[in-house]
């Protein structure tokens, strides 16, 4: 029988999303269809993004309906099995009618959980805490189209809980949910799944370079532009002790930093002057780290990367971040904590910079264990949705 997968994704795809949606592989063994929801969803947010997947097989829709309009046309029209790879999460009402349509079609859904890298709500805190930092969210950073989405958002869940089935196959990365419902399959985080794909074909090696996994912001538009809260670094305080920082490092150990672009942005010749014109390199993070010497992050979730080839990491943190206080700063130190290293304040850095810069070895398993894969036969995310979820349909018909 014919196979079809349906990815109905909700911001702008990407070739980088193809790559680590494994859609390459995916279309070897099926028919793929990816529909592009970001100016059906959040329009404005497009603006964050300065490159898009152009293939023929990606489908960018002006609205929910129209999306719905061709969504029940290629089930239609396509005589196979249907798939869907849903990463749209009910936030919205507009999210809610999708996941609704979706649910209501019949057809098979796989969702990802697999996150690759802590979620805030993995900080440990107390209550009190927790809500201390909400505070301080609310009154420093976030905005009032922010506040209204958060009470949209508990309805929406509500009526999701109520108009929608749940996934039918969940891929998910931590040995605890291995076992906790029959719909959840061990898998991979996305990082983590092309390093096995690409291990195929590369060495890791250890190399001279300093690579910065460079988030986007605040020179970028980043995620906290889809609902208008303001970032906590400014360019005019953040650059200039980054590249300071830069400098040290680069003088005590002999090495040069380069800088990895984040696979959202494009960066020009002027926007790397604000890393002191250091190169910087897009769509090759995971052969950077592979041959890097030490790795430098705030919080990008391609420290992945670093732990799988078993390269020490530097967290930095500012006067801004601290003064801020907010989930930002819990979660690099908390990401800090585990892999046993530290966070740097790059507005207070001293000559003793790198001083035992070390690699924790069981802390390093542990992450990969909690964090990046649940399997042990080095499937790749898309050989398990096509060995352990379509093939093993086909075989119960």
């Amino acid at each position: 029988m014919l196979e079809q997968i349906i990815i109905v994704y909700p911001l702008r795809f990407t070739e980088f999303d193809r790559k680590r949606f494994e859609v390459g592989y995916l279309k070897k063994h099926t028919n793929v269809i990816v529909y592009d929801l970001l100016d059906s969803l959040n329009k404005h947010f497009s603006e964050a993004y300065h490159d898009y997947d152009e293939s023929k097989d990606v489908k960018k829709l002006s609205s929910v309906f129209a999306w719905r309009k061709s969504y029940l046309e290629s089930l239609k029209n396509f005589r196979g099995q249907s798939y869907v790879i849903n990463f749209v999460q009910p936030h919205t009402f507009k999210e809610l009618f999708i996941n609704y349509v979706l649910s209501s079609s019949g057809v098979p859904i796989i969702e990802y959980a697999n996150p690759g890298i802590p979620t805030y709500t993995a900080v440990k805190q107390s209550f009190l805490s927790k809500i201390r930092t909400k505070y301080f969210f609310i009154i420093k950073r976030a905005s009032f189209k922010w506040m209204v989405h958060v009470i949209k958002y508990r309805v929406v869940r509500a009526l999701y809980s109520i108009l929608c089935r749940k996934s039918d196959f969940i891929l998910a990365v931590g040995k605890s949910d291995k076992n906790s419902s029959p719909s959840i399959i061990s898998a991979n985080s996305f990082d983590y799944s092309m390093i096995l794909e690409k291990s195929r074909e590369f060495k890791n090696s250890n190399q001279d370079n300093i690579i910065f996994l460079d988030s986007g912001g605040p020179l970028f538009k980043t995620d906290s532009f889809m609902y208008g809260n303001k970032h906590p670094l400014s360019k005019e305080l953040w650059y200039p002790a980054l590249v300071n920082f830069f400098n040290i490092i680069e003088k005590q150990t002999g090495n040069k930093v380069v800088v990895a672009a984040h696979p959202k942005h494009k960066y020009t010749k002027e926007s790397s002057q604000y890393f002191g014109s250091r190169q910087v390199i897009h769509d090759k993070s995971m052969d950077l780290i592979s041959q890097a010497s030490i790795v430098i992050t705030l919080n990008s979730t391609a420290v992945s990367y670093a732990v799988m080839f078993n390269k020490p990491v530097i967290f930095l943190i500012s006067n801004e971040v601290i003064n801020d206080g907010n989930i930002l700063l819990q979660e690099i130190n908390f990401y800090a904590s585990i892999l046993g290293t530290s966070a740097i304040n790059v507005d207070r850095v001293d000559d003793k910079l790198i001083t035992n810069l070390t690699v924790n070895s069981e802390k390093y398993i542990l992450y990969k264990n909690k964090y990046l894969s649940s399997r042990s036969d080095n499937k790749t995310n898309g050989e398990i949705i096509m060995d352990d979820v379509i093939k093993g349909i086909s075989n119960d018909r």
